[in-house]
């Protein structure tokens, strides 16, 4: 909570006000939420709801909303960020209830990914395992030439630091893009736990400007499922801004299923 503090200091605020708290509201329903910023930013507060131990309805949603205003009144934050499966997301009474969309996230099984049919420009690229972090200059021009065209998701996309790639490297699932031996983009795939399973996550992928557009992101990807081991991993998920088309269609090229995803809900 210090930590989180120091790095968004909210005025008034204390570092237990960052933590993590257990709210009750009628019918004796708990839920677990904190607070947030959009983007680190202390203009931007909302509420993250980590867990609840009820199910979303007409009668539900509104006291949750009220007991959060309460709770976190001196943020003063106008959002709650929820996530929702796939069926919960079309219940008619969110109608009710202005929302707005975040992360969409995208799975599936990485043998049934090993199964379909390659691609297309599968075979004019390649995939190395990288060994250092000697490509970050790289991925750094192509973000911030990505960043300043990228209009409605300049906000949304995330410059990783050379530390994180090094973890990355180091866990074993970072690799570099080759097309005619010239250097094209990377995918880093990372460990999470997803409803008590180890899985898998596309944690970083970028393809170069020359590459971008003509279905290389799809065979960037199936190399790199190529490369693991369903036995280890059965599951391989990301977590996709629901604006950026562009990257939703790659995943879903290569099999991956939008199974649901998280919303802000105004409060």
């Amino acid at each position: 909570a210090e930590d989180f503090f120091d790095l968004c200091p909210f005025p008034g605020a204390h570092p237990r006000d960052y933590l993590y708290r257990v709210v009750q509201f009628p019918n004796n329903h708990h839920a677990i939420v904190g607070i947030r910023f959009k983007g680190l930013n202390i203009d931007s507060p909302f509420i993250e709801l980590i867990a609840q131990d009820f199910s979303f309805s007409p009668e539900t949603v509104p006291a949750l909303k009220t007991v959060v205003r309460k709770e976190f009144e001196a943020f003063d934050p106008k959002w709650i960020r929820i996530a929702l499966n796939a069926e919960e997301e079309l219940a008619p009474f969110w109608r009710a209830h202005r929302r707005l969309h975040d992360l969409r996230t995208i799975a599936a099984p990485i043998a049934i990914l090993q199964q379909a049919p390659k691609p297309n420009n599968y075979e004019k690229l390649s995939l190395e395992k990288c060994t250092d972090t000697g490509f970050y200059a790289q991925y750094h021009k192509d973000y911030l030439e990505f960043n300043t065209t990228a209009g409605i998701m300049a906000d949304e996309v995330y410059l990783a630091s050379e530390e994180e790639f090094q973890s990355l490297v180091d866990f074993g699932h970072a690799y570099q893009a080759t097309i005619n031996g010239e250097w094209a983009g990377l995918i880093a795939l990372s460990e999470r736990t997803f409803l008590g399973k180890t899985i898998l996550i596309v944690h970083e992928e970028v393809l170069t400007k020359k590459y971008r557009g003509q279905g290389f992101g799809a065979a960037l990807q199936r190399h790199a499922i190529e490369k693991l081991d369903p036995n280890l991993y059965p599951l391989l998920l990301g977590t996709i801004h629901a604006n950026n088309s562009p990257s939703l269609a790659t995943a879903k090229r290569v099999g991956r299923i939008d199974i649901g995803g998280q919303w802000f809900l105004e409060l």
